[in-house]
């Protein structure tokens, strides 16, 4: 996890934060150029996270490979156990 937050401070230290746009005190600002400023900003702290993480943070298999669901086991597998011997106790 750290060399996630070390990578991303990396790749967020580098995207220039608009910040005219951000000071614009208007509350139904229309300015296209604030708006377009706003969505590339956030297109980008957003890229740097996915890219951060792909980089730095383990990851399983698609689903179509492994058929498997990362928690399946864990959390979701003993709820449904229990669930199905209730209903099967109600029937």
């Amino acid at each position: 996890m750290s060399n996630y937050r070390a990578q991303l401070s990396s790749q967020l230290h580098g995207i220039p934060v608009p910040a005219k746009t951000l000071l614009c005190t208007n509350t139904r600002c229309q300015d296209m150029n604030h708006i377009q400023a706003i969505n590339d900003y956030a297109y980008s702290i957003t890229d740097s996270c996915i890219t951060a993480a792909e980089s730095t943070l383990p990851h399983t298999c698609s689903r179509q490979q492994g058929h498997r669901v990362p928690g399946w086991a864990e959390h979701v597998q003993p709820q449904k156990k229990r669930k199905v011997v209730l209903a099967q106790a109600v029937v």
